[in-house]
């Protein structure tokens, strides 16, 4: 049985220093890597639903296939992180959530400090707040695991 484990967690609260770090022989599939091979930068609206059908396919394959898979993104909403619940369960495999839980002035704080052309605007990251739920185990997680600012464990 392979794991989907799923990150969570705002734009620059540590998720790619968490999985770079635990990543243990699991593929990495980041939706911004994606972005800069297919484009050449972070972001470009209208090529989001192409993105996001190469990164849900690569999923899917990797998944059939029994490889464990980290799908580095931010999911902050339920409805997000319900397709990809889906998507395990339906395969039979498990479904994992590493909720980054640094408040937004860290991350802002960490934003300011990025290089120019990593910078996000403070309105994108402060929207990002405002759209946030925290994930639940009600949404159907086998297990969420819940890090703070500084790569603790706080939850479970």
């Amino acid at each position: 049985m392979a794991t989907l484990t799923l990150m969570c967690g705002f734009p620059r609260s540590g998720k790619s220093t968490w999985v770079k770090n635990n990543r243990n022989g699991r593929l990495v599939i980041e939706p911004d890597w994606i972005r800069r091979v297919i484009l050449g930068h972070q972001f470009h609206k209208p090529a989001e639903p192409v993105i996001w059908l190469i990164t849900d396919s690569f999923i899917r394959i990797c998944l059939s296939q029994g490889q464990d898979v980290i799908l580095d993104g931010t999911n902050l909403q339920p409805f997000v992180r319900m397709k990809y619940i889906e998507l395990a369960k339906s395969l039979n495999h498990r479904i994992v959530c590493v909720w980054i839980s640094t408040p937004m002035h860290i991350c802002i704080q960490r934003n300011n400090e990025s290089p120019e052309d990593k910078k996000l605007p403070t309105n994108v990251l402060t929207f990002k707040e405002s759209e946030f739920t925290p994930p639940c185990d009600a949404e159907g997680f086998d297990q969420i695991i819940k890090i703070d600012e500084k790569g603790q464990v706080c939850y479970p």
